[in-house]
């Protein structure tokens, strides 16, 4: 019979490299989500509000949970269970229940407006009252912090795929 012989060197190297698909690709999607994450904290943190205790800064932070091998979730936010955070970051409508407490505001009024005693407490009462009668602006350090990150996150993401197709390629019979 006359004809062409086609012969494919390292084609089980590469099947066996493709076997290995999962493994890879995770290995790599991790990398990635822990650099996003890395980049959010440094356009997020920078703008978190500072109040008298410092808890909704020191309790931001990220997560990242792996379902499977190809199946990554990265969360950034903050720790507390309160509604706070989400109050600092969208504000807080007038009339809304529960009502701020005047103890809640008081370290607050001590450190930012320098008073004590009685009058740091009459004057939380009066903030108190002010935030639940006409609410609060939002500071927006989340969305603005995503804002300026998302650029980066393109990038980071498109070097994730590259690393993934160099990783799976054959070099040298390996």
């Amino acid at each position: 019979m006359f004809g062409f012989e086609i012969e494919v060197r390292g084609l089980n190297e590469q099947v066996q490299k493709l076997e290995r698909f999962d493994a890879i690709a995770g290995r790599q999607l991790l990398r990635g989500m822990e650099r996003s994450l890395a980049v959010m904290a440094s356009k997020i943190l920078p703008n978190v509000p500072i109040g008298a205790t410092k808890g909704l800064f020191n309790s931001m932070g990220s997560e990242i949970t792996q379902g499977s091998a190809t199946s990554i979730v990265g969360r950034y936010g903050s720790s507390l269970r309160e509604a706070y955070p989400q109050y600092v970051e969208s504000g807080r409508p007038a009339m809304t229940e529960p009502r701020p407490m005047a103890s809640d505001l008081f370290s607050w009024v001590q450190r930012k407006l320098g008073q004590s005693g009685r009058n740091a407490w009459r004057t939380a009462g009066i903030v108190a009252w002010r935030v639940y009668r006409f609410g609060t602006k939002g500071q927006h350090f989340m969305a603005d912090g995503l804002k300026a990150a998302r650029p980066m996150f393109r990038r980071i993401w498109q070097e994730v795929g590259e690393w993934i197709v160099k990783d799976l390629e054959v070099r040298n019979g390996r």
